[in-house]
């Protein structure tokens, strides 16, 4: 698994395998950082892999799917819903080959400014690996 990455199941909002932090402490880290005016927003942005799923859901709906139900695991452990914006990528931004590997469909999360560009990886403490693919380092 990449550093610190929600990864799914293929065609599915259902999650395959979480980062060592759990979503009460990606709250807990969220709200402290937020208490201290360091960061107005969270992204959670959704992917997928450029598998074509047999239920024909798409890829897009699929990736904001995905990015929506971790905003509301999120809410649940205590996050407020304003806080917190998401997108969904389809499968745009592939960070494994071929692109149609497993840790392709994934939701990073990140501290972000008012227009959803990442901000320093320090900031958003790596709860993610790659802000946007030219920071990727493969």
């Amino acid at each position: 698994m990449m550093a610190d990455q929600i990864l799914f199941v293929s065609c599915s909002t259902s999650i395959r395998q979480m980062p060592p932090m759990s979503f009460g402490q990606m709250a807990a880290k969220i709200n402290a950082d937020m208490s201290m005016g360091s960061t107005r927003y969270w992204m959670i942005d959704g992917h997928t892999c450029t598998s074509i799923c047999d239920n024909g859901t798409s890829n897009d709906w699929l990736s904001w799917h995905r990015a929506a139900a971790i905003k509301s695991k999120l809410i649940a452990a205590g996050v407020p819903a304003n806080h917190l914006k998401i997108r969904g990528f389809a499968s745009n931004w592939i960070v494994v080959n071929p692109s149609t590997h497993p840790d392709n469909r994934r939701v990073e999360i990140y501290a972000a400014d008012d227009a959803g560009y990442p901000l320093s990886l320090e900031q958003s403490d790596n709860m993610m690996m790659c802000p946007k693919p030219s920071d990727c380092p493969f």
